[in-house]
């Protein structure tokens, strides 16, 4: 019989929250043909309302560009930055980067969510396999690990869209009777009054 540890089934559901509720949100912008260049911990914010449901909102698009692809790596937080943006911090002939950067940073969320802490290794140099072994069996949503792992895939064609996370994400967890967050606008765009994402969790 599975251990079921009570913290760890919370993490699974704060974190499939998170993907599906921040993946509808930047589906959206990526189908406007907007980047947002610096999903991170720190701007996911929860929204403050009298629902029973988790309402998240995705925060600060100073480094948003309206444009598929960059070759500007000076924009976004170090240990959330996708291997392709690194890459041209010593090779700028490289080739731009697209909207799959912002898939491996909401990886990278939903990683530090899951272990509760943040990630310290250089960002192309994560361990994801590790997922399977600090992350054992005893309750473990495993098409959750699998999810995580294919957002954090260094080659970025290999990762799947913001589109495809959503879609995942919700045959898993349909949506609710209650969820109004259409797609003209998700709910990761709420304009409400919010508070951090439990950062100061995190050690």
């Amino acid at each position: 019989m599975q251990n079921h540890d009570p913290a760890k089934v919370q993490r699974e559901r704060l974190v499939r929250e998170t993907i599906q509720q921040m993946s509808a949100a930047a589906a959206y912008m990526h189908e406007c043909g907007v980047m947002h260049r610096d999903i991170k911990l720190q701007n996911i914010g929860i929204v403050n309302t009298s629902g029973e449901r988790l309402r998240l909102i995705l925060l600060d698009f100073g480094h948003a560009i309206k444009q598929s692809y960059s070759r500007d790596h000076l924009k976004g937080t170090i240990r959330y930055l996708a291997p392709e943006v690194l890459a041209l911090k010593t090779n700028p002939a490289l080739p731009a980067y697209t909207f799959s950067v912002d898939v491996w940073a909401l990886g990278v969320v939903a990683l530090e969510l899951i272990v509760g802490q943040r990630v310290r290794d250089p960002p192309d140099q994560l361990d994801v396999s590790s997922l399977q072994l600090e992350l054992v069996d005893d309750g473990s949503d495993a098409s959750l690990y699998s999810l995580i792992r294919r957002m954090l895939k260094k080659n970025e064609k290999r990762r799947p869209t913001m589109s495809d996370l959503e879609k995942e994400i919700r045959g898993k967890r349909p949506r609710e009777p209650d969820d109004d967050s259409g797609r003209e606008r998700p709910s990761g765009f709420s304009r409400r009054i919010v508070i951090p994402l439990l950062p100061h969790q995190l050690e």
